[in-house]
């Protein structure tokens, strides 16, 4: 039931996945992830094949593993580095800083099997939860359908246990007044979120842009008011659902339960218990030893040296791009550790886009189960209204950007649209004064979204329509870096509706954006998100993602 129950609980998680880049790193020092040749404590695995070979027992091998690092770590400090952290766990592995001349010699020392740079993570219900299916698995004869008994691990910001939906009251107050670097008496766990930890705290970055690149952890896992995304999810995966007039609601869950009553839906599995492991902070990023660091407490939540008390599933909503099936990434063998212990892993397989090879670490990790975001029947977008030339008059479907001015707090903007030259706004624009007053047209691609709204705001454009380079419907436009100084609203509309107006250009087209209602679009239903990223993966070529949902 566990594993039925993984499939439906995660179709639904892709849409929030955060992707991952390479770090740009100092000249002068790097962080690298420095993986050793013994073999790690979660082997030999309790649950699939018993690797061949004589091991000792438990505490044994932690004190051997311990001397064995302790050797390479020594080797690392004579070449000038600094040991900053060890795993022993999924990993056997150092995480070091050194001089990036260094870099060979350390990949050289007795004992180490492979080096491997730090990189860094970054973030890339009514209708979705009936659509997977999941009310049919409440109303199963067998047990388990609504989650009761399974433990889901949640490895993201962190969770707001405090939430209606995720067994607190749903006070804003409270959450106010709640200190997030302790524990208040009786405010955690509560009777949904059992366990959980801060790894890095509110402040961490681990790129630097947007906090402190060290971590500070702490016991108390609670999302932040400017994060939210691991709430997101856990209220996705187990939420217990809070009715229109703001009471929690706790049950019975079946196939026949009216959803229309609730403000906000239950999860795939309402009835589930859930650990917050947090990883972000605030914003920005977070960093491989941290992730591992998790997904080592999901396979020891009390820390005992024990894995009898695993959790049952492991999400995560994060990934690197174009991650390589080479056997040797970090991340992917934790991953595959982990599943052979018995816990099931789900990862997001990336919103890199449809892109060949672009599917994400940890999600190429062949034994998690790797998941492509697509519609439901309730897909809605946004319109821009065409007012002029009348031929072409009319609505059109859109998608507001992540990182530009949001139209209902911007208000309207009308005004003629001008194709940028070139068209892309990746070279310096040739036509900056006509831009200026007007919505400028873009089309996708090249360069980030971030820096031709930015171009086109320097020449004095009022708004920004991008035009998608794929087929499909218009995608949301991530940000990247500091974007706190775009002040316009950008829209974008699909390949198809940017054709039919810049056939118009030279009609005196006009356009208005505003927050008009959105427009439901149940014919997309069941198609691949053009954000999804798609396999193979690199180097052994699987074919993933496993499923799309």
């Amino acid at each position: 039931m566990i594993s039925r129950l993984a499939v439906l609980l995660f179709l639904l998680i892709p849409w929030c996945a955060w992707a991952a880049r390479l770090p740009g790193s100092s000249a002068a020092e790097v962080r690298l992830i420095v993986v050793l040749q013994g073999i790690p404590l979660a082997e030999p695995a309790t649950a699939g094949v018993r690797p061949a070979g004589v091991f000792l027992p438990w505490p044994t091998r932690k004190l051997q593993l311990a001397a064995e690092q302790e050797a390479v770590a020594q080797e690392v400090i004579a070449l000038g580095g600094v040991v900053d952290e060890r795993f022993d766990t999924l990993l056997n592995a150092l995480v070091v800083r050194i001089p990036s001349g260094r870099i060979a010699a350390v990949g050289a020392l007795k004992g180490v099997r492979s080096v491997h740079p730090e990189r860094h993570f970054s973030r890339a219900l009514e209708t979705s939860v009936p659509w997977v299916g999941a009310p049919r698995a409440w109303s199963l004869t067998t047990a388990g359908g609504t989650g009761a008994g399974v433990k889901i691990a949640i490895i993201d910001s962190g969770i707001d246990y405090l939430h209606a939906s995720l067994g607190g009251q749903g006070n804003p107050e409270a959450f106010a007044a709640n200190n997030p670097t302790t524990i208040e008496v009786g405010s955690f766990p509560t009777r949904r979120v059992a366990g959980g930890w801060d790894f890095v705290g509110d402040n961490y970055d681990s790129s630097g842009a947007s906090g402190s690149t060290t971590a500070r952890p702490d016991p108390d896992p609670l999302d932040t008011f400017a994060n939210g995304h691991g709430t997101h999810v856990a209220a996705i995966a187990a939420g217990n659902g809070v009715l229109s007039n703001g009471v929690p609601y706790l049950g019975p869950y079946t196939a026949s339960l009216d959803l229309s009553r609730f403000g906000v839906g239950p999860g795939v599995a309402p009835e589930a218990s859930l650990f917050a492991y947090k990883v972000f902070g605030a914003a920005g990023s977070s960093a491989t030893s941290i992730i591992v660091r998790a997904l080592e407490r999901s396979l020891d939540p009390n820390q005992d040296g024990n894995f009898a008390d695993r959790v049952d599933v492991v999400n995560l909503s994060l990934g690197s791009p174009f991650g390589v099936m080479d056997g040797r990434d970090p991340e992917a063998e934790a991953v595959n550790r982990l599943v052979r212990q018995g816990v099931i892993v789900v990862a997001s397989a990336g919103n890199s886009g449809n892109t060949f090879y672009s599917l994400s670490s940890p999600g190429i990790a062949n034994r998690a189960i790797t998941v492509a975001n697509s519609l439901d029947n309730g897909a809605a977008f946004s319109t821009i209204k065409v007012l002029s030339p009348a031929s072409v008059a009319g609505d059109y479907a859109c998608a507001e950007g992540v990182f530009t001015v949001p139209l209902a707090e911007h208000g309207p903007v009308t005004a003629p649209v001008v194709l940028t030259d070139p068209a892309l706004a990746c070279d310096p624009l040739l036509n900056g004064p006509a831009l200026a007053g007007k919505i400028a047209l873009i089309d996708r691609g090249t360069c980030f979204f971030v820096d031709k709204v930015r171009a086109v705001q320097n020449a004095g454009a009022v708004g920004v329509i991008v035009v998608n380079n794929v087929d499909g419907p218009p995608i949301e436009m991530g940000g990247r870096g500091d974007t706190s100084d775009i002040r316009i609203p950008g829209v974008m509309i699909s390949q198809l509706d940017g054709i039919i107006l810049k056939g118009q250009l030279g009609n005196g087209l006009t356009a208005t954006l505003d927050a008009f209602a959105a427009v439901g679009r149940p014919e997309l239903a069941d198609q691949i998100s053009d954000t999804s990223a798609r396999g193979p993966g690199v180097g052994h070529g699987r074919l993933k993602p496993d499923l799309a949902g």
